[in-house]
């Protein structure tokens, strides 16, 4: 699978991907109305951000440069 069809579902809710020493951060912003599966989601490596955009929550992801988390895959149709 190629890596634009992997993030292309996420476009819409993107807002960027920084590097930050050897950890990547994912800036996302969900409608209120998405809610976190704790299932799926480290609590520690999220951080909720103030947002401008109305109705929505802004979140930033964090992703260590680690073997467990490199093959990790995520379905980011199941927090909907």
């Amino acid at each position: 699978m190629s890596l634009y069809k992997e993030f292309s579902s996420l476009l819409p809710y993107l807002q960027s991907v920084r590097k930050l020493e050897n950890y990547l951060s994912f800036d996302v912003s969900f409608p209120n109305t998405w809610k976190l599966p704790k299932k799926y989601v480290d609590e520690e490596k999220v951080m909720e951000q103030p947002t401008k955009i109305e109705n929505h929550r802004f979140f930033s992801f964090v992703s260590g440069d680690c073997m467990d988390s490199r093959n990790a895959k995520f379905d980011w149709k199941s927090i909907s």
